[in-house]
């Protein structure tokens, strides 16, 4: 078992290697952060505890309306309230996250 020390630290080394990969292959912007609430605040001033934020890139939001099954819609809908996407069954969102929007 870890201890909450290396928890911490396998999550960063994950958390990072996600991230790295995500703009590795074009699917995010390069300005994404993570980290603790005051690393959270330099994009989100009301930030009350850690996160992430990035930002999709076209191309990731092109792969996402495909593998959602909506290649039909252009990159320039994927924000419109009118398009929803419902969360995919058997996916769990954790509860504490919360979705921005800009």
């Amino acid at each position: 078992m870890f201890d909450d020390a290396k928890k911490s630290k396998l999550y960063d080394n994950v958390t990072l290697h996600v991230l790295a990969g995500l703009g590795r292959e074009c699917l995010m912007d390069q300005e994404g952060i993570y980290g603790d609430q005051y690393a959270m605040q330099s994009l989100c001033p009301n930030a009350k505890e850690e996160g992430i934020i990035f930002q999709p890139s076209e191309f990731g939001v092109e792969l996402f309306l495909w593998a959602y099954g909506r290649g039909d819609l252009g990159i320039h809908s994927f924000l419109k309230r009118k398009n929803q996407f419902e969360p995919i069954e058997g996916i769990a969102i954790p509860s504490g996250c919360l979705k921005t929007r800009s």
